[in-house]
This record gives structure tokens, C-alpha cells and sequence, in this order.
């Protein structure tokens, strides 16, 4: 399976920004043409094989995996702190809001937000990003 990493995605999305002499949106076609109805039948396939668990932070399932209330504030003061994005620093959020020890990931905001946060939560990263991103950090 090829990799596209995030910032590749989005030079080629520049590369597809919408002309005025085409008449098309370039990127939205190209999405349409290669996406248009696959992303959500995939990730379904993903979660029966994988079996995955979504967390639900409204349910009964909240109760008994937050150790406190999740709050929209803590979101944004995680990125005031960091320079995480919202959705990213919602994960982390999320994480240091719940009984879980841990986070696997392989984004390097995510890992740099767990490192410098002085809480006993762990980013579970990849070799290659700990060893030339995250393991000379020091907070």
C-alpha cells in the first residue's frame, strides 16, 4: 500500500486549486473521481477486521472510560500551548481526559503534545519518529 503522507496531500492539492479557465474545481473532481463513496465502505471494512471500538464521550461508555468531564476549553488550551491543531488537540484532549495510559500515533504534533504535557499519558510512535523527532526534546 503506497504511503501519501499528510504534507504530500496537500502540495498536491495545490497543485489541483481550482483555475478559472477550466471551468473545474480541480482537486474536488480528483476527489470525487478517486474518493466519491470508497472512505466511509473502507473504514467499515477496517473496523470489522480490525475491530475496532469508537469511544463515546456522551454515552454510558464515558462514564466508565473518563476519569473527568471532557471540556471544549481544555481543547483550546491545548492549543495555546502547543500550536496543536483543534482536531489533533481534541485527541489529546480526549486522552487526558480518559483512563487510558496511552496513545498510539504516528503525527508528530500528537507525540510533541503528549511529551510536553507533564501528565503520565504515553504517545506510542514509531521508531523513526522518536529517534529524529521527539527523543532529543526536552521540556
Amino acid at each position: 500500500m503506497p504511503l501519501l503522507p499528510d504534507g504530500r496531500i496537500k502540495d498536491c492539492k495545490e497543485c489541483f486549486m481550482p483555475r478559472s479557465l477550466s471551468g473545474q474545481i480541480g482537486w474536488i473532481e480528483l476527489c470525487r473521481e478517486f474518493l466519491g463513496g470508497q472512505l466511509l465502505e473502507s473504514w467499515n471494512v477496517l473496523v470489522e477486521s480490525l475491530k475496532i471500538n469508537y469511544l463515546d464521550t456522551r454515552g454510558e461508555m464515558a462514564s466508565n472510560l473518563l476519569t473527568k468531564k471532557l471540556e471544549w476549553e481544555k481543547m483550546y488550551s491545548i492549543s495555546e500551548t502547543t500550536g496543536l491543531s483543534s482536531s489533533d488537540s481534541m485527541i489529546v484532549n480526549v486522552l487526558q481526559s480518559s483512563k487510558f495510559p496511552f496513545i498510539v500515533s504516528a503525527d508528530f504534533d500528537i507525540a510533541y503534545s503528549v511529551v510536553a504535557d507533564s501528565t503520565d499519558k504515553t504517545a506510542l510512535i514509531p521508531d523513526n519518529l522518536h529517534y529524529q523527532k521527539i527523543k532529543s526534546l526536552r521540556f
